[in-house]
């Protein structure tokens, strides 16, 4: 959903990192304590871990960006290094 054609959350840099964080890391990781802790008891050190997860995955896709600003500056991409 990043990159993908039709959705393009990488157009806007904020959306786009959090789209990630989210997608990627928070919702895995409170499934999979989901299913191996009891049924409705996740505790907030899973959730503070799960955000935790989700920012350094915002702050791995921003830093990837900068690899392609260039690109993302004559395609009209509003990255995070395109907009710093």
């Amino acid at each position: 959903v990043y990159s993908a054609p039709g959705f393009r959350f990488k157009e806007n840099g904020w959306l786009g990192t959090t789209c990630v964080g989210l997608g990627y890391c928070v919702v895995p990781w409170l499934l999979s304590a989901e299913l191996f802790e009891k049924p409705g008891e996740i505790s907030y050190v899973h959730l503070i871990l799960g955000v935790i997860n989700g920012l350094v995955a915002m702050g791995l896709i921003a830093m990837n960006d900068f690899k392609a600003i260039e690109g993302d500056r004559q395609n009209g991409l509003k990255t995070l290094p395109v907009m710093y």
